[in-house]
């Protein structure tokens, strides 16, 4: 099981906004989460994708791309919206995991 920095509770937008992480049986998902006017380039982490679906209110794990960064803004009780284009669901932390651990490899 992969270790994301923050749990959240998030609530997927339905219809024609609806996520699309989740939609293939994969274990991570690019993602952006939005606090007020900033963003966070992140991963969604998915133990079950089958919990994926639009209108889902799920609890996951999201790994930031550069956490030193993210980290001094989303803490707990932190609100965000999740963006792929447009907005596709909103969250709320719930727990955090670690702020000591390393962004993920860069596969470009």
């Amino acid at each position: 099981m992969k270790t994301g920095h923050i749990i959240a509770k998030v609530h997927l937008a339905a219809g024609p906004n609806a996520s699309h992480f989740g939609q293939e049986p994969r274990e991570s998902f690019p993602t952006i989460l939005t606090v007020g006017r900033e963003s966070f380039s992140s991963q969604v982490l998915l133990d079950d994708t089958s919990l994926v679906k639009p209108g889902a209110i799920i609890e996951v794990q999201f790994r930031f791309l550069f956490p030193g960064n993210a980290l001094q803004k989303i803490t707990l009780g932190t609100k965000f919206d999740i963006w792929e284009i447009e907005t596709v669901g909103t969250g709320k932390v719930i727990e955090m995991i670690s702020a000591e651990q390393p962004a993920p490899p860069d596969r470009r």
